[in-house]
Protein backbone atom coordinates (compact mmCIF):
# COMPACT_ATOMS: atom_id res chain seq x y z
CA UNK A 1 0.00 0.00 0.00
CA UNK A 2 1.60 3.34 -0.97
CA UNK A 3 -1.19 5.57 0.78
CA UNK A 4 -4.97 6.41 1.27
CA UNK A 5 -6.49 9.51 0.36
CA UNK A 6 -10.03 10.16 -0.19
CA UNK A 7 -11.80 10.88 -3.94
CA UNK A 8 -15.30 12.30 -4.20
CA UNK A 9 -16.05 12.35 -0.59
CA UNK A 10 -14.81 8.27 -0.47
CA UNK A 11 -11.72 6.70 1.25
CA UNK A 12 -9.81 4.86 -0.84
CA UNK A 13 -6.34 3.13 -1.06
CA UNK A 14 -3.49 3.56 -3.47
CA UNK A 15 -1.74 0.27 -3.80
CA UNK A 16 0.95 -1.08 -6.17
CA UNK A 17 1.35 -4.34 -7.38
CA UNK A 18 5.42 -5.66 -7.91
CA UNK A 19 6.04 -4.74 -11.61
CA UNK A 20 5.37 -0.99 -10.18
CA UNK A 21 1.59 -0.35 -11.75
CA UNK A 22 -0.58 1.70 -9.22
CA UNK A 23 -3.70 1.55 -8.56
CA UNK A 24 -6.84 3.12 -6.53
CA UNK A 25 -9.25 0.94 -5.15
CA UNK A 26 -12.13 1.76 -2.37
CA UNK A 27 -11.38 1.38 1.16
CA UNK A 28 -15.06 -1.12 1.33
CA UNK A 29 -13.25 -3.51 -0.89
CA UNK A 30 -10.55 -4.36 1.62
CA UNK A 31 -13.09 -4.74 4.53
CA UNK A 32 -13.44 -7.84 5.97
CA UNK A 33 -17.16 -8.13 5.37
CA UNK A 34 -16.51 -7.35 1.53
CA UNK A 35 -15.02 -10.86 1.53
CA UNK A 36 -18.27 -12.51 2.81
CA UNK A 37 -19.67 -11.71 -0.41
CA UNK A 38 -21.14 -14.21 -2.74
CA UNK A 39 -21.69 -13.45 -6.11
CA UNK A 40 -24.02 -15.42 -7.32
CA UNK A 41 -25.65 -14.16 -10.57
CA UNK A 42 -24.21 -15.18 -13.97
CA UNK A 43 -22.71 -11.63 -15.21
CA UNK A 44 -24.92 -9.70 -17.47
CA UNK A 45 -22.44 -8.01 -19.81
CA UNK A 46 -19.76 -9.09 -22.14
CA UNK A 47 -16.34 -8.15 -21.45
CA UNK A 48 -16.27 -6.68 -24.45
CA UNK A 49 -19.46 -4.11 -23.13
CA UNK A 50 -17.53 -3.68 -19.98
CA UNK A 51 -14.52 -2.88 -22.15
CA UNK A 52 -16.15 -0.48 -23.74
CA UNK A 53 -18.03 0.79 -21.24
CA UNK A 54 -14.89 1.72 -19.70
CA UNK A 55 -13.10 3.49 -22.63
CA UNK A 56 -16.58 5.28 -22.69
CA UNK A 57 -16.90 6.23 -18.92
CA UNK A 58 -12.64 7.11 -19.90
CA UNK A 59 -12.95 9.57 -22.40
CA UNK A 60 -15.81 11.48 -20.45
CA UNK A 61 -13.58 12.20 -17.52
CA UNK A 62 -10.60 13.17 -19.99
CA UNK A 63 -13.01 15.82 -21.30
CA UNK A 64 -14.67 16.70 -17.83
CA UNK A 65 -10.69 17.81 -17.41
CA UNK A 66 -10.15 19.32 -20.40
CA UNK A 67 -13.29 21.51 -20.17
CA UNK A 68 -12.02 22.70 -16.50
CA UNK A 69 -8.63 23.46 -17.95
CA UNK A 70 -9.93 25.10 -20.67
CA UNK A 71 -12.59 26.92 -18.86
CA UNK A 72 -15.64 25.33 -20.48
CA UNK A 73 -14.13 25.44 -24.03
CA UNK A 74 -13.69 21.95 -25.41
CA UNK A 75 -13.39 20.34 -29.33
CA UNK A 76 -14.98 17.27 -30.23
CA UNK A 77 -13.82 17.55 -33.72
CA UNK A 78 -10.89 15.49 -32.34
CA UNK A 79 -13.02 12.19 -31.85
CA UNK A 80 -12.91 10.51 -35.44
CA UNK A 81 -15.15 7.34 -34.34
CA UNK A 82 -18.45 6.83 -32.79
CA UNK A 83 -17.64 6.41 -28.87
CA UNK A 84 -19.71 3.68 -28.60
CA UNK A 85 -21.51 0.82 -30.90
CA UNK A 86 -25.43 -0.42 -30.15
CA UNK A 87 -24.92 -4.19 -30.78
CA UNK A 88 -27.35 -7.01 -29.93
Amino acid sequence: MLGHRSHRGEPVLMVANSDGRRYVISRWMTDPEAAEWNIRDVPRLSRAAMSELHGLVAMILALTRISHQTGGEVSFSAFSRPVATMTR
